[in-house]
């Protein structure tokens, strides 16, 4: 089975795919260029405000997106910085 791309790996490839700038896509969901670059960079996941205007503006759901860890496909992930080094999945009580 071939391994998914990370969200921001996938991110970026959408965004360049449409031939859109970090500003446009910023513009697009009512963010701003830092933060889009900071999607890209890995460094951040967006919030869920802008994780759903992401997956209306690219028609893809969290799951494709890649916002889902494998073994808890039904829990997203819920990641500190760095994002490479702590994700963790939100334990609900």
């Amino acid at each position: 089975m071939e391994k998914q791309p990370l969200f921001h790996e996938q991110l970026k490839q959408e965004r360049k795919r449409r031939g859109w700038s970090q500003e446009e896509l910023a513009s697009k969901v009512g963010s701003d260029p830092k933060s889009v670059r900071r999607w890209e960079s890995g460094e951040v996941v967006p919030r869920p405000y802008y994780q759903q205007k992401l997956f209306e503006i690219f028609k893809k759901d969290a799951e494709t997106f890649g916002l889902f860890e494998d073994s808890h496909k039904s829990e997203p992930l819920h990641c500190t910085l760095p994002l490479t080094l702590r994700c963790r999945t939100k334990r609900r009580a």
